[in-house]
This record gives C-alpha cells, structure tokens and sequence, in this order.
C-alpha cells in the first residue's frame, strides 16, 4: 500500500496542471508537506514544501519555512510521498482504430503510474498531432517523444523509397525515425543520410543485413532489439 502513495500525489498534480494549461495560467503549485523521495540516494525527506512554476521545480524546503505563493493551487500531502517522473523509453501507443476512448486510457494509466515521459516506439500518423494536444493540456497524458511509422523492409523496397519517407515523417513532425527489420544496406545507409541532411534522429532496430557494427558507425541513437 505504501508503494501506491506516490502515485496518487503524481497523478494529482497530472490533472492539475492540466487544468492550468488548458486555461493558459501559469498558477504556482505547492505540495505542503509531503515527504520527498529524490533519488539521488537512498533517502527520503520528510515534511517538506515543493514549489512548482510554470512547470518546473522552483523551491524545495521545511515546510515550516517555505512560503506558499498567493493563488497557489495547494496540495496538502502530509504522509504521503513525492518522488521524479518515470520515463518509458519503449512505449507502445494502441492502433488509432481502437478509438480516442482507447487511446486516453493508456495514457491516464502511464500518468497514474508514475510514467511522466514515454518515448512511443510503434508510431502512427496521429502521434505528432496527439504529443501536441497533450503538450498543450487538452489531453492527459505524458510527455510523449513520437517515432514514426517503421522503415523496414515491406515498406522501404529501394534507397529511393527510403529517402522520401524520411523526409515526409520530418515534415509530418516526428521526432525520430525508426528502421526495422528487413532494409537492405543501401536502404538504410540513405535512411542515414537524409536524416543527417533533414536533422531528425534514427533509432529502432537492427536490420540483419545491416548489422550492429554498420548501425554504431551511422551513430544510431538506439538499439531496441537486437538479434543472433
């Protein structure tokens, strides 16, 4: 039971500012009381007041000492627990045909776990709008990080095939490109070079033709799976 407290106070402070994005306020937020779990060791802090503006942490201290700002929203936390946001760094979103419904609940549940940042890694043509909306307050969710549609071998046939649909997911605003299984060499070197030319970052997969060794001299920012 414990372990859920932290939780709950995350998942408060989700909605909140929420809230307050949507009506483009900048309202300070104030956790009273609440035991702070850092992580930078293996600690906690006990009874301490946590300021949020704007977003960002701007004062941490007893909270006999700290001054609440006038027209904070306050969060009275005593005995409960405060800790930093998880990152999922391999998120899967559901298939937009599941409907808006669908997809909402997957992102409340990151939120209510504690998960603050996902990195989604199973990208549709929806992702840029939907990291805006949540951006933006008008949907609940994490800070989401959006991949495209996957580069592999039944969509990339050829170079030429590569090096359109890079440009076109730059254009459509995702945050990096992902290669798949199945790209050839020649396919994957040009996925390389247009997004060195367009500033996008390449991560996902490695391609057997391709290899890890061709993968780490293009500067891959990441390896999700990696086969034999």
């Amino acid at each position: 039971m414990r372990k859920s407290i932290p939780l709950l106070v995350l998942l408060i402070f989700a909605f909140s500012y929420a809230g307050a994005a949507q009506s483009q306020k900048s309202q300070p937020v104030a956790f009273i009381g609440v035991n702070v779990v850092p992580m930078d060791r293996e600690r906690i802090i006990e009874n301490q007041t946590v300021i949020i503006r704007d977003g960002r942490i701007a004062e941490i201290g007893p909270s006999a000492k700290v001054k609440i700002p006038q027209g904070a929203l306050r969060v009275e936390a005593q005995g409960k627990y405060l800790m930093p946001g998880l990152a999922e760094m391999h998120g899967h979103l559901p298939h937009p045909n599941q409907g808006e419904a669908v997809a909402n609940s997957f992102l409340v549940l990151f939120v209510a776990n504690g998960v603050t940042t996902v990195r989604g890694m199973f990208g549709f043509p929806n992702h840029p709008a939907l990291r805006d909306r949540i951006a933006k307050g008008e949907v609940l969710g994490p800070r989401l990080y959006a991949a495209s549609p996957a580069l592999s071998g039944q969509s990339v046939p050829n170079a030429e095939e590569a090096e359109k649909l890079v440009r076109k997911y730059k254009q459509d605003g995702f945050d990096l490109v992902k290669v798949h299984e199945g790209l050839s060499k020649e396919s994957f070197d040009r996925i390389v070079k247009v997004a060195n030319e367009v500033g996008i970052r390449l991560g996902g997969h490695i391609p057997n033709d391709v290899g890890l060794e061709r993968a780490l001299k293009a500067r891959q920012s990441s390896i999700e799976h990696l086969s034999r």
